[in-house]
């Protein structure tokens, strides 16, 4: 099948550095940590996603993320 993709007028293959950008690469991603209850959520951006998910591991409230879909995130415009 990925020889079928391949073979499309147009189509080629990323490079590593270009995969990953896309998942997630250095600088990508941003998250926001909920604070308790009567508190200001803190939300950090450009941060990788290995600092992403680190923060919501330690989150004792919990929160979301994203990396490639952040255009779409609307709780990034809530600041």
């Amino acid at each position: 099948m990925l020889n079928n993709i391949l073979n499309m007028e147009g189509a080629s293959s990323l490079s590593k550095n270009q995969q990953r950008s896309i998942k997630g690469g250095s600088g990508t991603c941003a998250v926001i940590i909920f604070s308790a209850p009567g508190f200001t959520p803190t939300i950090h951006t450009d941060i990788s996603y290995e600092t992403s998910q680190s923060a919501l591991a330690a989150a004792t409230y919990g929160g979301r993320w994203c990396c490639d879909s952040c255009d779409e995130a609307t709780w990034l415009n809530i600041q």
